[in-house]
């Protein structure tokens, strides 16, 4: 709708929020760069009478974008110095403005178009969709600045997703953004925050230079929780799996720092909430895991050591799995791993035989337990 009404207008027209914060753009052939700079300072002098009209003193050529009788933002068409805009532009961006609020991108949610602009950028970050100084460009006019600044992504998971994109599940995927950018405003930290998939949010953000990146990550963690339990009570902030990436120098490795914060996610999941921002120190080797998932050869590896096992279809099959992982995970201790079963011993020592000979191995050896929880962890992950 912008771009249309630029092309008909032969002039750039800028969609913004009440705050003078670029939405959407079409600069109408002329340079994106010059257009946006300095876009709040310049944009906060434009004033007109009424809902629109054109501003003396620059020309420029403005309408308020309202619905249900609630202003959200405003409509610009900027116009050359010394050439102001007519009565027909005027009636353009009326036209314009009227049209975002029939099509409900506004009145649906008052944060939709902001998060939609958001979730945009980040997709184009991780698709390499757009030149990092466009993204750049856009993000700053965004309000949120990503030139000269340390950059970490994050994600907030909610793990019980089905992974159907109904429209409950949109739903409340979108209030969980919401809620997320409302969490890094409370945080005082710039960012790029938009729904990456069905059921994890995304966050690209820019630290400045005295920031330190573990205190940062441990404020933004607290005000998710406060928010999460405010707006969306049915949403238990225990549940949600909270992950960061590395800090990179700048927006050419942003993207590696996100991705590797949904691998951590990945990771995570499989753990005891934690109640911060988790790093890739803190999942271990689940993951490196998590980064080698896919991997033809860690592939390979699995159906190697697992392969007969997880062949069987039957119930004594997942009974021997069981077995297997309790015994890894008491530390090859069967006595503490037949009593987490609820199992007697004799029962459990059954089980271990029967394992050891559908497999092949000899448990008591420590390079083949290792190895056949390194084998599990990898089957837990993928």
């Amino acid at each position: 709708m912008v771009r249309q009404a630029a092309r008909m207008a032969g002039a750039p027209v800028v969609l913004e929020t009440l705050a003078h914060q670029v939405v959407e753009h079409d600069a109408a052939g002329q340079d994106d760069a010059r257009l946006l700079a300095r876009w709040q300072q310049r944009s906060r002098a434009v004033r007109v009478e009424g809902r629109a009209g054109t501003d003396p003193a620059s020309g420029w050529v403005v309408a308020g974008v309202s619905a249900r009788g609630e202003d959200w933002g405003r409509l610009v068409m900027v116009r050359p110095p010394g050439q102001a805009g007519s009565n027909q532009d005027v009636v353009l961006l009326e036209r314009a403005a009227t049209t975002l609020a029939l099509h409900r991108l506004i009145a649906r949610d008052r944060e939709g178009l902001e998060r939609q602009t958001h979730r945009t950028l980040l997709t184009a970050l991780l698709d390499h969709a757009h030149p990092d100084a466009e993204i750049a460009l856009r993000a700053r006019a965004l309000g949120v600045p990503l030139d000269g600044r340390r950059l970490v992504g994050a994600v907030v998971r909610w793990p019980d997703a089905t992974g159907a994109a109904t429209l409950a599940t949109q739903a409340r995927l979108r209030d969980l953004a919401d809620a997320v950018a409302q969490a890094t405003r409370e945080a005082r930290l710039p960012a790029l925050v938009g729904a990456l998939d069905d059921s994890t949010v995304g966050v690209l953000a820019a630290l400045d230079r005295r920031d330190a990146e573990v205190a940062v990550l441990d404020r933004l963690g607290r005000a998710v929780e406060k928010v999460v339990r405010a707006r969306l009570p049915r949403l238990e902030p225990d549940r949600l799996v909270t992950a960061a990436g590395s800090v990179v120098a700048g927006l050419r490795d942003a993207r590696r720092s996100v991705v590797e914060a949904q691998q951590v996610a990945d990771a995570a999941e499989h753990l005891p909430h934690q109640g911060r921002f988790v790093r890739m120190h803190d999942v271990g080797v689940r993951g490196l895991l998590s980064l080698l998932r896919g991997d033809a050869r860690l592939e390979t590896f699995v159906e190697r050591e697992l392969g007969p096992l997880l062949a069987q279809t039957d119930r004594r099959s997942a009974g021997l799995l069981a077995a297997l992982r309790a015994y890894l995970e008491a530390g090859r201790n069967k006595s503490a791993a037949a009593a987490a079963m609820h199992l007697s011993r004799p029962a459990f020592y059954d089980r271990m035989t029967h394992l050891q000979d559908l497999l092949g191995v000899d448990l008591d050896d420590v390079e083949t337990s290792l190895a056949l929880h390194l084998a599990l962890l990898a089957h837990d992950t993928r």
